[in-house]
């Protein structure tokens, strides 16, 4: 190398370093806004729903063994964490939002957790019960 080069070499080093540190910050502050306009549209989306939508919410998500807090109809972090978890489990959007897509699948899980576990034949007096019926 020529003298000074060393020098310049070094110079554009230490940019590219102070760019990159910078895009990294740019980068981070446009994640975490992000994230607060999510959390916004969230704590949006829950104002607008009922107590007794969000106490069925909790219900249905507690019946399908995600949610382990009181059914309240506050929707705290202990909702949003199974909900989120209930989504990804089922592969829906997980957004903490429960919409239509994440009702239906809840719906349609809690109905396979109240389904009975015995037949139904072998519990005492279902003949008789039958005979009456028919």
């Amino acid at each position: 190398m020529l003298p000074g080069e060393t020098q310049v070499m070094q110079e554009a080093m230490a940019r590219n370093a102070e760019y990159d540190a910078q895009q990294a910050i740019l980068k981070k502050q446009q994640q975490e806004k992000a994230q607060a306009a999510h959390a916004q549209r969230v704590r949006t989306f829950y104002s607008k729903m009922s107590d007794s939508d969000k106490r069925a919410l909790q219900d249905m998500l507690k019946s399908a063994g995600y949610y382990k807090g009181e059914i309240d109809g506050l929707v705290g972090n202990g909702t949003l964490n199974a909900l989120r978890k209930f989504q990804q489990d089922n592969k829906l959007a997980v957004d903490g939002m429960a919409g239509r897509l994440t009702f239906d699948a809840l719906r349609a899980k809690t109905r396979q957790v109240a389904q009975p576990t015995t037949d139904p034949t072998t519990v005492p007096g279902y003949t008789q019960a039958m005979q009456l019926l028919n």
